[in-house]
């Protein structure tokens, strides 16, 4: 432990502790953040795919679903690399926090937030392909 064994330090050590605080808070939000999104995404992937393989579907309404399952799958991969960048910035901030308040370098505040993203990044990959798969065989 640092920054005076966490007691009450000087006033710049005590903003630096919250400013710390509020990083490690914003990073926690949106994982759960990307929790969620991703089970909103898996079950819309799930309904577009049941639909679309109905036996009572049109072609031109199967290739709309796939479509725009392509579509949600793409916007979730971009999100996903914009993620990437966001938690690069996010850790230097918390690393420079934490060096301030005489803290190791290590952190793992991330680590989590960094395997789920890598995780939701494949799975979209994986349906994204799926749907191109799908689009190319049946247009």
């Amino acid at each position: 432990m640092a920054a005076k064994e966490l007691g009450v330090g000087s006033d710049v050590q005590n903003v630096t502790l919250e400013m710390l605080k509020w990083k490690v808070s914003e990073v926690r939000d949106i994982f759960a953040h990307y929790y969620k999104a991703m089970a909103f995404y898996t079950a819309i992937t799930g309904a577009l795919f049941k639909f679309a393989t109905d036996a009572g579907t049109t072609a031109d309404l199967r290739v709309g679903m796939a479509t725009f399952g392509l579509g949600l799958s793409l916007l979730g991969l971009t999100t996903c690399l914009m993620s990437f960048r966001y938690q690069t910035r996010i850790h230097s901030e918390i690393t420079e926090l934490r060096r301030r308040l005489g803290f190791s370098d290590e952190t793992t505040d991330l680590v989590a937030f960094s395997y789920l993203t890598g995780f939701i990044m494949f799975f979209t990959l994986l349906v994204s392909t799926g749907w191109s798969v799908y689009l190319s065989t049946h247009h």
